[in-house]
């Protein structure tokens, strides 16, 4: 590393997110007939198409909505007096009135528009006296067709479900209605059953593709690559995808349990779509009760939630189509952050109560874009962003908010997303018993956890399930044993890898969503990774020397932990390009005395090259900002305790 090339950092970040990649589409797996159903709107100007994928700017907050399986609503003679079409009406006005108010952008429909498809004379004009409004009021939406709106239903059509027909879904929402709106993008085929939508909110430009429900795998192939070649088109447009049956099970999600299972088509469609960067969002309804799992791949996290309240009964314990109930997703893009509620405008009109279904699958919040698995670090207070966390005594000095007493003297303080929000708990691990507590929003106990009670056992908390949910984990220097927690107790992994003097350093270094046991070996300057299939080292790269500081990080966003160390004799900062095993930068940030403090302190999915200076209780962060805390005898949070006790005890 004598030869090192000097790159300064704030010119090789800029190149990152200013980057103009190719459009390329493979013509060797695509045949005539799909280039002519890609349909690219003249609306979309070639500056936005070439623009880099990912790229967000900050914006104010906004909503989609969406709606799920109402086939019960729009029966002209229900079968249960209770269900009504007042329900339905009642979702669409309150999307009207409050269009402003909740700077409404975009309605999702995921399906079973209607419970008899072609073999109804009532249901699709219902739906249509529900859903033209939106026209009327401008406001952007898509439908998707799911297995009721087949005929004979898709789920039980003897030739699968593309053999059945959509007649009257076309008739009603076709390629002849959506043309001239300014959202539509373009269809698929000779109809509208697949089709995909382009709106822009909070500074962020979407395409929303709604795929139609297909089981049978009757066109898998063409369609998604249909969908993928969108993706291409657009890749600046983040992406939403919404086909009606996207997870399995028939139950409300527990979310202490595991993620349910993808569908066939649905694996088939995220299979196919995973490699590129702007898709995030999957939506699908028709399995009864509320589902989320998270899938990432490359860096990047694709959130998939479901949502169906067709069989949701009134408080008399009558089924009446689903209570109103519909899903808000507000999306906050200055804070990378997503708030999902379940509401019923109908139920709060007649002041029934619960108009907010307010348990852990119905309302609940996650990260955006960007998550604690590479860069987003001490989130304390959900803004997307790193904030200077200082300890002393039992209390908790954080940036811009009070300070809070949580924990003694002697306990190690583990900030973590312990519960999937995006926020970053105060939380102290406590050597003497082994006891995690972790603080509620509120200032109670949110859990008290006993893992860990061998002298000498150092916490090191991480997603190591890729569930999003930081898992309660300890070092065990003395066999060289992790033994993590798994989220509803027991033992979530028990793993040697490693000697005494190693240095844990976790990350998610190959970007699949899932902290990698990984320790550097001072004596060589080795990182040493465990490939998580078969035990055996799936990386051993030598970066550094034996005083050196490891500081891993996300430092060019691409959602993977880079191998990088601190030398305090010249203060550089030194990265690995992954690519080659070269310099990716080296900069001098500090002086003598600093602690390194890497976190992404502007939110925006970087880590940033930092130092605390104790002798004047400083942040100072490479390309600009400042922020004073602290006094002396505060130990730094935001270098974790794992790797600060080897050099700042």
């Amino acid at each position: 590393m004598k030869n090192e090339t000097f790159i300064c950092l704030t010119k090789y970040r800029s190149l990152v997110k200013k980057a103009v990649l190719p459009v390329m589409i493979g013509i060797s797996s695509v045949s005539c007939k799909d280039f002519d159903n890609l349909e690219v709107t003249s609306k979309e100007n070639a500056a936005s198409r070439s623009a880099v994928a990912g790229q967000v700017s900050s914006g104010s907050d906004f909503t989609i909505v969406v709606l799920s399986d109402t086939q019960y609503y729009v029966e002209g003679t229900p079968a249960t007096p209770k269900i009504n079409m007042n329900m339905y009406l009642d979702q669409i006005q309150w999307i009207i009135d409050n269009k402003t108010t909740e700077n409404i952008a975009y309605v999702a429909h995921v399906g079973d528009m209607t419970d008899n498809g072609d073999n109804s004379s009532v249901q699709w004009p219902n739906n249509a006296k529900a859903l033209y409004k939106l026209d009327t009021a401008g406001i952007a939406y898509g439908p998707c067709v799911g297995n009721h709106d087949q005929y004979p239903n898709g789920s039980n059509a003897g030739g699968g479900p593309l053999t059945s027909t959509t007649n009257q879904f076309n008739q009603y929402f076709g390629v002849a209605h959506f043309t001239g709106k300014p959202w539509y993008g373009g269809n698929y085929g000779t109809n509208n059953d697949t089709h995909y939508d382009l709106f822009s909110a909070g500074g962020i430009d979407f395409i929303a593709i709604s795929i139609e429900y297909d089981l049978n795998n009757q066109q898998w192939n063409a369609v998604n690559t249909w969908a993928y070649n969108l993706l291409t088109t657009y890749p600046s447009r983040k992406a939403i995808v919404t086909t009606h049956f996207v997870t399995g099970g028939h139950s409300q999600y527990d979310y202490n349990n595991d993620f349910h299972p993808f569908s066939a088509q649905a694996q088939a469609i995220y299979d196919r779509l995973k490699s590129l960067p702007n898709l995030f969002l999957f939506l699908g309804g028709h399995v009864n009760g509320e589902g989320y799992r998270q899938d990432t791949y490359n860096g990047k996290t694709v959130k998939t939630m479901v949502s169906d309240y067709q069989f949701y009964k009134d408080p008399d314990g009558v089924s009446n189509g689903g209570n109103g109930y519909m899903r808000l997703i507000k999306i906050s893009p200055e804070n990378d952050k997503v708030t999902v509620k379940t509401y019923s405008p109908y139920l709060e009109n007649r002041s029934i109560s619960p108009f907010f279904l307010t348990d852990a699958n119905s309302q609940f919040e996650l990260p955006l874009f960007h998550d604690e698995r590479a860069s987003r670090t001490c989130d304390i207070n959900q803004d997307g962003k790193t904030e200077l966390t200082l300890y002393s005594g039992g209390t908790w000095k954080v940036a811009g908010m009070s300070n809070a007493t949580w924990g003694v003297s002697s306990d190690i303080p583990v900030p973590a997303d312990y519960n999937g929000d995006g926020k970053a708990e105060i939380t102290s691990f406590r050597p003497s018993t082994g006891q995690w507590i972790a603080r509620s929003a509120t200032g109670s106990v949110l859990f008290d956890h006993a893992w860990g009670s061998i002298s000498g056992d150092t916490p090191v908390p991480g997603d190591y399930d890729a569930d999003g949910r930081a898992d309660i984990a300890v070092y065990r220097p003395s066999t060289g044993a992790w033994i993590g927690r798994a989220y509803s107790g027991g033992t979530l992994f028990n793993i040697i890898w490693g000697i005494s003097t190693d240095i844990p350093v976790p990350g998610d270094y190959d970007g699949d969503g899932r902290i990698d046991i990984v320790v550097y070996r001072r004596s060589a300057g080795a990182w040493i990774a465990r490939d998580p299939s078969d035990g055996s080292v799936l990386f051993n790269r030598t970066w550094g020397v034996s005083t050196d500081i490891p500081v891993p990080g996300d430092y060019n966003g691409d959602g993977k932990t880079d191998i990088l160390v601190f030398r305090p004799s010249t203060r550089e900062w030194i990265a690995r390009n992954p690519a080659n095993g070269s310099v990716l930068f080296n900069i001098a940030w500090g002086n003598s005395g600093d602690i390194p403090a890497p976190g992404d302190y502007d939110g925006d999915g970087t880590t940033d090259v930092a130092v605390y200076r104790p002798s004047t209780n400083q942040l100072l962060i490479n390309g600009g900002g400042t922020v004073t805390l602290g006094a002396s005898g505060d130990k730094l949070v935001n270098l974790p305790y794992h790797i600060r006790k080897f050099f700042f005890p």
